[in-house]
């Protein structure tokens, strides 16, 4: 566990539907070699629905349930840059599927549709292998 201590404050960050997120501050109430457990309070007791399994490298994601998920992270900055993140990936969503709809919806050849797909192809490619 790198540099994990009892008492130290950490930040746990979600999002809500409309993409900004939210910080609460936590503490590590205990820890051991494969997990920290974390609470709201410096003074709370070891809850094992409050555990996370983590090297003590962050931001580490932890999962209360199979529909939610939140960011543990040591700095404080880490939402900002997680929702840049989310609104950047969300406006180049957009302006992706607007060229879509223009390519297939108005005078385009079937050698323009493969010229897309190639590139495409080799976008996605490239993000795999890297």
């Amino acid at each position: 566990m790198k540099k994990v201590t009892t008492g130290q404050q950490l930040y746990l960050f979600s999002m809500n539907d409309d993409g900004k997120v939210k910080s609460k501050d936590v503490f590590v109430i205990d820890h051991n070699k494969s997990s920290i457990y974390i609470g709201y309070h410096k003074e709370d007791e070891k809850n094992r629905y409050l555990k996370i399994k983590t090297s003590g490298s962050f931001p580490e994601i932890m999962k209360s349930n199979p529909l939610e998920f939140y960011y543990v992270s040591n700095d404080k900055d880490f939402g900002k840059r997680w929702e840049k993140n989310v609104y950047d990936r969300r406006m180049h969503k957009a302006s992706i599927l607007k060229s879509f709809n223009l390519l297939f919806y108005t005078k385009h050849t079937v050698e323009d549709y493969k010229k897309v797909d190639d590139f495409l192809k080799e976008v996605v490619q490239g993000s795999t292998n890297g």
